[in-house]
């Protein structure tokens, strides 16, 4: 809290010189000001040099500590505080109002979120019901892609995947050996690979996500070719 004490004390000091008359009140003569304050007004001696190295130690973020109870007092009667105590409880009050409204943003912005999520909800569900062209879907069986209906009695919903004609038409798992073409003439990889739920590795003809674990597949490379193909 002295940290702060030092900083607001300073903000409020170049305030003051600028109201009387100083365009560009420097650190020093801030620092002057203030310790002329407290020596004339409280009648407390304090070195203008002291309240400079303190405003210097805050603002590079550094934990200060004011040694002298008389100067932390001064300060707070400076800025209008009858003492640090009553300095500290100003502050505390701030807090809780700043929490309390931040509390109260994050609780608008939870309800416009909400909302936000049922009126598209609703958009899609009745999009769903009007439209001519019924959702498409697919799911995986064996080594391929397959179209199929919406039918929750027949499929989980997690296995059912959106249509999409390119996973069909390329999307294939092969068994692939040592004379498998794995590269294209240019030096560009025909196969991806990754493990299975039960860590064998599986390998793939087109980039994308393993459709058992989800996992991104990974492009074949003459290690996994040696080690784990043709081993």
């Amino acid at each position: 809290m002295h940290k702060k004490l030092i900083l607001e004390a300073f903000s409020r000091g170049r305030e003051k010189l600028i109201k009387n008359g100083s365009n560009h009140p420097s650190i020093n003569s801030i620092s002057e000001h203030i310790a002329t304050f407290l020596t004339e007004d409280i009648k407390h001696s304090t070195n203008s040099r002291t309240l400079r190295n303190y405003y210097k130690k805050a603002l590079e973020d550094e934990h200060i500590n004011i040694s002298r109870n008389e100067t932390v007092n001064g300060l707070c009667e400076y800025l209008g505080f009858k003492n640090y105590n009553d300095f500290i409880k100003s502050n505390e009050n701030i807090n809780d109002i700043t929490v309390e409204i931040e509390n109260q943003k994050k609780g608008s912005k939870k309800i416009y979120l909400l909302g936000f999520i049922i009126i598209i909800t609703v958009l899609i569900t009745v999009l769903f019901f009007i439209s001519n062209d019924k959702p498409k879907f697919m799911i995986w069986k064996t080594d391929h892609y397959e179209e199929v209906e919406l039918d929750l009695k027949k499929y989980k919903l997690g296995d059912l995947k959106v249509y999409k004609q390119e996973r069909i038409d390329n999307f294939k798992k092969i068994q692939a050996d040592c004379n498998y073409q794995f590269f294209y003439p240019d030096g560009s990889e025909r196969v991806w690979y990754g493990k299975n739920k039960k860590k064998e590795y599986e390998f793939f003809t087109d980039l994308g996500r393993h459709p058992e674990t989800g996992k991104t597949l990974k492009k074949i490379t003459k290690y996994i070719i040696k080690n784990h193909i043709c081993d």
